[in-house]
């Protein structure tokens, strides 16, 4: 839809003239008109005037002088060239009204629901960010299912095993471990005979690190060798 920018009229001129007296010669009130055309009753006053800066902006004043002539039989082909003659036709995003009854503005007149949609959307997108960033900044879930807490074994080899989401690093006493698409992992650890120490670290890229330890006590059997291998 085109936009215009309007300059301030002198007089009301002859062409605009014939709306007000040719609607008195028929007997209408302007509210009937209004009514009628379901038009508001200020922008019919604003044709009979003359007074183009009253209407909406961009093609809206055409559509009411027309409707406004029509409805009266009168041709609105002239009176169409005399709103050309005082509009200058623009292709501009916002209208800027340079002189309105002697006021001069420079502010660009938007449309308010715009300006609040623009806002909403601004809000969306910082919000959206901010989970973004709290979700790539947040430690990581981490659940121990074995060894349990406090273990005591006979055996040199304990399995660690374990939940965390899926592209987390997981590390057991410095050494990597694979987890697999659901999030689990699972790895053999050699114990030396008395109290070990398993620590588990579970860190995203950019995230803090989360550490659970288990102790676990190794107690040979008496003759059992304490040799043993890790696969």
């Amino acid at each position: 839809m085109g936009r215009f920018s309007i300059h301030q009229i002198s007089s009301v001129s002859g062409g605009v003239e014939t709306l007000r007296a040719t609607r008195e010669k028929k007997g209408f009130k302007l509210a009937q008109v209004a009514k009628l055309l379901k038009l508001p009753v200020k922008y019919l006053e604003a044709l009979e005037a003359g007074e183009w800066y009253e209407l909406p902006h961009g093609n809206y004043a055409r559509y009411f002088l027309r409707a406004y002539a029509n409805f009266l039989g009168i041709a609105p082909e002239p009176l169409l060239q005399e709103l050309e003659q005082v509009v200058e036709q623009k292709d501009l995003p916002t209208t800027t009204v340079s002189t309105i009854k002697g006021k001069h503005l420079n502010k660009p007149l938007t449309h308010p629901f715009r300006r609040l949609l623009l806002i909403l959307v601004v809000l969306g997108i910082l919000v959206y960010l901010g989970l973004v960033a709290w979700r790539t900044f947040l430690p990581p879930s981490l659940n121990i299912i074995s060894p349990a807490i406090d273990f005591t074994t006979s055996s040199s080899i304990v399995v660690v095993s374990g939940i965390t989401k899926p592209g987390v690093q997981i590390t057991i006493n410095t050494e990597a471990v694979q987890v697999n698409n659901e999030g689990r992992f699972s790895i053999p650890v050699s114990l030396i005979p008395g109290l070990n120490t398993i620590v588990v670290t579970a860190q995203k890229t950019y995230s803090q690190p989360v550490i659970v330890s288990r102790q676990v006590l190794y107690t040979p059997i008496v003759g059992e060798s304490n040799s043993s291998v890790v696969p």
